[in-house]
């Protein structure tokens, strides 16, 4: 069966091989379309099934396996029922041609293959365009278990043979070799829907670039190059398209190049997306723009978009509104009359500069509150008089003219004379504000007063007729300055505004801004009734809201406008009614919001298209706000998961179902996530599903900005690593046979080892007698014949001396490394940090000439031979303490950090270095990487360190650059198992 096994394998790898040339060499080609097309594929189909079947695995002459029902099967399932046919013919024709005891049988397999095939994608479609691995390995099931059943029709004794000889290896590789290809084809399929869906995409964007009416501009925010500019922008600026593609930002905008350079920073680290710049056209003039301003990647560049719009005539109308709104404060100084509006859901008021003159009471220290300016400003004989007439308001909704008496700070009493306006009231019905006017008739009620009593009745008669006449005057007076105020502000009004007839719907009025607006002429609207500026699909529309009785103050829409030139906009209306030239009309105030429309919408359709992605993505997405809310789920997440959408609001409920109790610390996790600024991959979790089954997945995630209401989101994505890891746990149960073996060399190794002690032992003996030797008589020399020795010979004799030293050092830490090999490990828990202190102090004893600043971390403990993992700490730190000691400000930096089931240990300095080109001799025997003469020592400890790591079970690597020193790294198991032991 063995050899069986190795042959399917074989031919079931050439299957897979000719799979991916034939992927690769029509990458640029779609698998389906035009039947032409589809006959093609076909055909290369069915030469890929012939040229496996020359490859077959013989059970006895005429009887021959291979792959080709592997083919076909994947072929039914993927390319469609025209190219599986055609592959069906050409390899049952091979089959036929090749004759023999089993011929028919052939044909019967390649037939039942391509039709289970056919029908299996029929039937499990979603899930074989999803690229499920289980649907696949059952496809490969059900085939080779019929093409088995069909090997009941040979002779008895044949059918036995195949069903020992081969039978178990058929089901063992070709469901694998049938899910292997389904993964392959899948995944080109799905490439080609995804390039399709790409193309539309993009030109969906150009289309919008190039057909919006707004100007817009593409930058580089590298060097402000203008990358590309829509039609509208080529008509707003005035140069010819490719002169503006020519052109920087620089040219165009009035600031200087550097403050350009600080806002294109901005808007490309969306700090600022809203700016105000005054802008040059062709045409040499300026003008004044507010750009909308954000990053956008196009392939791998990340660029800006610009979008312009012209507000040069709303700053202008703005300036004209604000002169006007000062002439009008004047006019209320001179004729001391102050206007106030009154919110009453909020019971707070808001008055005019007079009104604060009127009752002397200081701006800064009013707070607007109603029932306190009652109490404190109100005469006490005259509150309960102004508490009913608000009241009224309330009630009657019917707001009442009255005089009444108030008390300023500094006890002067003046009355006035309130007189409201027209009451406002909400969409519910209930009063929401009322605005007035009030004069201060003090000192005209003093004068009548003393009047009254210095004359007769008569007189007084008189002067009060007088007075109606003079009251009736200044009515009149303040009337026309009234009209005046009103017909300035409706003319200067930037926005369009105009007067109709509630019986006749024709215009009675309109102010400039409609008609630069909407086109028509003063003369051409007044012969017109509002119907004209609308569609004739809004007429029924409009009458049916003119039925309604709006109220005094209605704000609609928005509707859809029409102009002269027959171009539509969309405009929100505020409408007022009022009596005007003994006519009931009412007044209205258009404000265009077309663009804003516009850019609402096409928000929309971008928002729509990320949920599409993300709910249709085939792989486990999941898009989450910093306050836990699950923002969006793709279907991949809750079919592997078996959890809806419902069940999954929050991230709270997820970890909870899928961590049990370890959720708290994936939490913490996951908070952490919306600090970053790049995309991270956080390794593997195992998660339970609704069925309980553990499944391992891997995660990864980035930041992907904010919601509307500043909320920083995070999207998670997961690979589903379950099959690796059973892969993993199948490699390592071949690895406990293995280690069945290794156990019956062990002795051999233990008896190896006691000789190699011994003769260590002999060699190190021997070896040292001579050092001694050489040593005590180049000491004698020294001490005796010293006066007879130049300074040359002398030199040389320190050298002999210290080289003899050095030689006893070197072998001895080649026999501490020979041991180590062979020294048993004893795993225990223990405290790192105080490990490493000791090993400080110590090393700080040692170097009493350096003044090194140490910066320990956090330490987590770890499980080891604590002496064999001191030994790592002194080696590292004597190292990073020799090689910072010629800086004039030496560091070093001690951390550690848990990842992933290991306790990863760094030791920095900021020392000397070394090119990472030499990296890989640095923890060999015997490697240095600066002289001895620079720094002493043997080239062993840094070897000792790798080898006393890797028996733990960990690694060991290093980071540097030359003159900017080194970083040595090494890991920890953090949960060995007991009594194992990793090999060096």
């Amino acid at each position: 069966m063995s050899a069986a096994l190795l042959s399917l394998v074989q031919n079931a790898a050439l299957l897979l091989a000719l799979a991916a040339v034939y992927d690769l060499a029509t990458s640029q080609q779609p698998l389906g379309g035009r039947p032409l097309r589809q006959v093609l594929v076909g055909l290369l189909t069915g030469g890929v099934g012939v040229a496996i079947m020359l490859a077959p695995v013989v059970v006895e002459p005429g009887l021959v396996f291979d792959s080709r029902s592997v083919l076909l099967a994947i072929s039914g399932a993927f390319l469609g029922p025209l190219p599986t046919v055609i592959a069906m013919l050409v390899t049952a024709a091979f089959r036929w041609s090749q004759g023999g005891l089993a011929t028919g049988v052939g044909v019967g397999v390649i037939v039942s293959s391509g039709l289970i095939g056919g029908l299996w994608g029929r039937v499990r479609r979603r899930s074989l365009d999803a690229g499920r691995l289980a649907d696949l390995y059952a496809l490969g099931v059900i085939v080779h278990v019929v093409m088995l059943a069909w090997m009941l029709l040979l002779p008895w004794t044949s059918a036995q043979r195949v069903f020992a000889s081969v039978g178990a290896a058929v089901l063992l590789v070709h469901p694998a070799a049938t899910a292997a290809l389904g993964l392959l084809l899948s995944r080109r399929l799905r490439r080609e829907r995804d390039a399709e869906v790409l193309v539309e995409s993009e030109s969906r964007h150009r289309a919008l670039f190039e057909n919006d009416h707004v100007p817009m501009l593409i930058v580089d925010p590298e060097d402000g190059a203008i990358v590309d500019a829509n039609p509208a922008a080529v008509a707003f600026y005035g140069w010819p398209r490719e002169r503006l593609r020519a052109m920087h930002v620089t040219e165009i905008n009035t600031l200087s190049p550097a403050e350009v350079q600080t806002e294109m920073a901005r808007a490309q680290a969306e700090a600022r997306n809203h700016f105000e710049f005054r802008h040059r056209r062709a045409d040499g003039s300026v003008r004044e723009v507010e750009v909308a301003s954000g990053p956008i990647i196009f392939g791998r560049r990340t660029l800006l978009y610009s979008i312009v719009k012209d507000v040069t005539e709303r700053r202008l109308a703005d300036e004209r509104l604000r002169d006007t709104l000062d002439q009008f404060e004047r006019a209320q100084a001179v004729a001391h009359l102050g206007s106030w509006v009154w919110h009453i859901r909020e019971n707070r008021v808001e008055w005019s500069p007079q009104m604060f003159a009127i009752f002397g009471v200081d701006r800064a220290a009013f707070d607007g509150d109603l029932a306190g300016v009652i109490a404190r400003a109100i005469h006490p004989d005259d509150r309960a008089a102004v508490e009913r007439a608000n009241r009224r308001v309330l009630e009657e909704r019917r707001p009442t003219p009255m005089e009444y008496r108030v008390v300023r700070p500094d006890g002067s009493v003046r009355t006035v004379r309130g007189e409201a306006g027209d009451l406002v009231v909400g969409p519910d019905g209930s009063p929401e504000r009322l605005s007035g006017v009030v004069l201060d008739v003090t000192d005209f009620r003093a004068s009548e007063e003393a009047l009254r009593r210095s004359v007769a009745e008569l007189e007084r008669t008189s002067a009060a007729l007088l007075s109606v006449v003079e009251d009736h005057q200044r009515a009149e007076a303040a009337l026309r300055q009234s009209e005046q105020d009103y017909r300035l502000l409706f003319d200067a009004n930037p926005n369009p505004m105009w007067i109709y007839d509630l019986e006749t719907l024709g215009f009675l009025e309109v102010n400039h801004a409609a008609v630069q607006h909407y086109g028509y002429s003063r003369q051409e609207f007044l012969a017109m009734t509002i119907e004209r500026i609308r569609p004739a699909e809004e007429w029924p529309r409009l009458r049916a809201h003119l039925r309604q009785a709006p109220g005094t103050i209605q704000a609609s829409g928005p509707w859809v406008h029409q102009r002269k030139d027959g171009s539509c906009l969309q405009v929100e209306v505020r409408s007022h009614s009022l009596t005007w030239r003994c006519r009931q009309t009412r007044l209205v105030l258009a404000h265009d919001v077309t663009e804003r429309e516009a850019a609402r919408r096409a928000l929309e359709e971008s928002e729509a298209r990320l949920r599409r992605a993300i709910v249709e993505s085939p792989v486990p997405i999941l898009l989450h706000a910093e306050d836990g809310t699950v923002v969006q789920l793709s279907q991949a997440w809750c079919h592997i998961t078996g959890y809806s959408r419902d069940e999954l609001r929050t991230v709270s409920e997820w970890t909870r179902r899928a961590y049990g109790t370890d959720a708290p610390r994936v939490e913490a996790g996951i908070r952490t996530l919306f600090d970053l600024d790049a995309r991270v991959t956080e390794g593997e979790f195992p998660i339970r599903t609704r069925s309980g089954e553990l499944r391992i997945w891997e995660f990864s995630s980035s930041p992907v900005g904010r919601l509307p209401d500043g909320r920083r989101l995070v999207i998670s994505m997961a690979t589903d690593r379950t099959a690796r890891r059973a892969a993993e746990d199948e490699v390592r149960r071949l690895n406990a046979e293995l280690e069945e073996r290794v156990r019956a060399r062990t002795a051999e190794l233990e008896a190896a080892n006691a000789e190699l002690e011994a003769f260590s032992y002999s060699v190190s003996h021997d070896l040292r007698a001579p050092l001694r030797g050489i040593n005590g008589f180049a000491r004698i020399l020294e001490e005796e014949q010293a006066p007879r020795l130049d300074a040359e010979g002398r030199r040389i004799l320190g050298v002999v001396r210290s080289e003899a030293v050095r030689m006893g050092t070197l072998i001895d830490d080649l026999l501490r490394f020979s041991r180590l090999g062979r020294q048993p490990i004893h795993r225990l828990p223990f405290d790192t940090r105080a490990l490493v202190e000791a090993v400080v102090a110590e090393c700080r004893a040692r170097h009493l000439g350096t003044d090194v600043a140490v910066d320990l971390g956090d330490l987590p403990a770890a499980s080891g031979d604590p002496a064999l993992l001191r030994q790592v700490w002194v080696n590292l730190l004597d190292n990073a303490f020799k090689y910072t000691g010629r800086e004039p400000s030496p560091r070093i930096a001690i951390r550690g950090t848990v990842e992933a089931g290991t306790v990863h240990y760094s030791v920095a300095d900021n020392g000397i270095g070394f090119d990472m080109a030499h990296a890989s001799r640095l923890f060999g025997v015997f490697q240095r990487l600066h002289p001895h003469e620079e720094f002493e020592g043997t080239g062993v400890g840094l070897a000792l360190v790798r080898r006393i790591v890797g028996r733990h079970g960990g690694r060991t690597w290093a980071e540097a650059a030359p003159r900017h020193g080194a970083t040595f790294h090494f890991t920890l198991p953090l949960n060995p198992a007991p009594g194992t032991e990793a090999l060096t």
